[in-house]
């Protein structure tokens, strides 16, 4: 499984008129967020540096924002948050199997239907998914 993980930062900046190359009277920075907390955060961010814009109404308010490799220990946390996730769907969806095999009252049986077949071909591909990714993942060579 390859999976690309990057985070995100956001910048604010704040430079004085005409001296941008002296550098910024003051700065916001956000980083190791994943693209979704930023598009989530991206209001706050905003309002952030409406606010500075009126503390400093003649001064050139800059915002940025991109991306980046994680830190160690953000990437260590991602993958242990991947790898839970797919176990967390793993249990779920073999729950709901487990139960549909238990209230089935059709007359062929369970294994015979397509529905079936086709949600325990996704449970057992989401199996080798995370076998695969546990064992290229660093974190079990601890």
């Amino acid at each position: 499984m390859d999976t690309i993980i990057k985070t995100h930062y956001y910048v604010i900046e704040v430079y004085a008129p005409n001296e941008r190359a002296s550098g910024a009277v003051c700065r916001l920075f956000w980083s190791d967020m994943r693209f979704e907390l930023l598009c989530k955060w991206r209001w706050y961010f905003e309002y952030r540096a409406a606010l500075l814009k009126v503390q400093h109404p003649r001064h050139e308010v800059v915002q940025r924002w991109g991306s980046q490799e994680p830190t160690k220990k953000t990437e260590d946390q991602i993958k242990a948050n991947l790898i839970a996730a797919k176990k967390r769907k793993i249990t779920e969806l073999s729950n709901k199997l487990e139960l549909a095999r238990k209230h089935w009252n059709q007359l062929f049986s369970i294994e015979d239907d397509p529905i079936h077949k086709k949600h325990a071909a996704k449970i057992e591909r989401l199996r080798m998914e995370l076998q695969e990714f546990i064992n290229t993942s660093p974190l079990n060579q601890k």
